[in-house]
């Protein structure tokens, strides 16, 4: 699926607190020799458009990523402005993520209606691939344009990749965008369900994949002591889990018992009391965590499954966070890449 091209490494975390700390984050994991720096829009931090453009001034050469943006919090006008904006800043080198959002977190807490998110993300991303193309843009459904064209000059490259584990998410991604990013997928049983779906997709409409960007968004934690390090992942693979209809959750490898009693627990008490469910077995299926010989053997495995791009995602930029990430560059890539 991903043709000839070589193994591309990212890295990425939620970019709270202040920007000067991220632009130094930034220019870290640069330094460490990774090829993109993706940066989230999931809840209320600083506006990615904002830090992009900053990070985009202030480390020449590390290719940018949004990982991901909603059309239900951003018209795709203005997605496709700040997108168009970006990738002029960076000199080409940007790739705009589309997602269904955050829902219990933001389209919740905000009043937002978050449903048909398929075919609204479909919708957006034809819309904001015109927009970007500099066509004018009549259009009439979830959103109404009329006459749209961005007053800019120059036409940039902007590839649109979908970020889901959802199959009709998938499937759409097949169908319209350059690329797919499957987050949690961390089993070649996993990720060969993605692929399916979004070979599906493409197959649907006479489109090839062969040419698709394939991130791996991988949560990765490399530890020599892998039971402290399940521990510390419990939580967010609970979170994970409780977001995640049980048709996905299986085809990741949970156990319906499990999904069933953690849905439960979700909903009846809040995501605090879904981690009792969650062990070792559900760790395994949802992030990498590890010695270096260890997530060496898991992204190995993601890479000889179609992968194109390994997005490592730490959580914290502190001591636990940069050490994976100094650990990824100095004693995984060079043996997956070899």
């Amino acid at each position: 699926m991903n043709g000839t091209r070589s193994l591309r490494f990212s890295f990425t975390r939620v970019p709270t607190g202040s920007i000067s700390r991220f632009l130094d984050f930034a220019r870290f994991g640069h330094d460490l020799g990774y090829d993109r720096l993706w940066v989230p829009d999931q809840t209320y931090h600083s506006d990615p458009f904002v830090v992009l453009t900053a990070v985009a001034g202030a480390v020449p050469g590390l290719e940018l990523g949004l990982a991901v943006t909603n059309p239900y919090t951003r018209h795709p006008v203005q997605i496709a402005r700040g997108a168009a904006a970006v990738a002029e800043v960076c000199g080409g080198r940007f790739l705009l993520g589309l997602g269904a959002g955050n829902r219990k977190h933001v389209l919740d807490r905000l009043a937002i209606d978050g449903r048909h998110a398929a075919s609204r993300v479909r919708e957006a991303t034809v819309i904001i691939r015109r927009l970007i193309n500099n066509e004018t843009v009549d259009h009439d459904g979830a959103w109404t344009l009329r006459g749209i064209r961005l007053e800019r000059e120059g036409r940039v490259d902007v590839p649109i990749i979908i970020g889901t584990r959802n199959p009709r998410m998938l499937t759409v991604a097949g169908e319209v965008a350059d690329g797919v990013m499957l987050e949690s997928l961390v089993t070649p049983e996993a990720q060969g369900y993605g692929l399916e779906r979004v070979r599906a997709g493409a197959e649907a409409v006479g489109r090839q994949t062969h040419d698709m960007e394939i991130v791996a968004w991988q949560s990765v934690l490399i530890t020599d002591d892998l039971a402290a390090g399940v521990e510390a992942m419990r939580p967010w693979v609970a979170y994970l889990l409780g977001m995640t209809t049980p048709t996905v959750a299986a085809r990741m490898g949970i156990r319906p018992e499990v999904t069933e009693r953690l849905h439960r627990a979700f909903v009846e008490e809040g995501p605090e009391a879904t981690t009792r469910f969650v062990g070792s077995e559900e760790v395994d299926r949802v992030v990498i965590v590890g010695d270096s010989d260890r997530v060496v053997e898991r992204c190995s495995a993601l890479a000889r499954g179609g992968t194109t791009d390994f997005a490592v995602q730490v959580w914290s930029d502190n001591e636990v966070g940069r050490e994976t990430l100094t650990r990824f560059a100095r004693e995984v890539r060079p043996r997956i890449a070899s």
